[in-house]
């Protein structure tokens, strides 16, 4: 899942501002988030793109399957920022 526009800027302040507050990088300079898709809920990391503001997200093929989700359909999700 790519993210990008207002979703990607928001994840790249919520990184600023940890980077502020904790005085370092996670590793890759990803942020911890809080995934919800369908019933299944899962904490995971979404990760910055060489590509000014866009971040992924990767979703594991277990939870495709718990979904019936497929590879390049939409996908509707819940992420909270941790």
């Amino acid at each position: 899942m790519i993210f990008t526009g207002s979703e990607a800027e928001a994840l790249t302040m919520h990184a600023r501002l940890q980077r502020l507050e904790f005085g370092k990088r996670r590793g890759f300079g990803s942020v911890k988030v809080r995934v919800r898709v369908g019933e299944t809920e899962w904490k995971s990391s979404v990760f910055p793109q060489k590509q000014q503001c866009e971040w992924v997200l990767l979703i594991s093929k277990k939870v495709m399957q718990q979904e019936n989700l497929a590879e390049g359909n939409p996908v509707k999700l819940k992420l909270e920022l941790l």
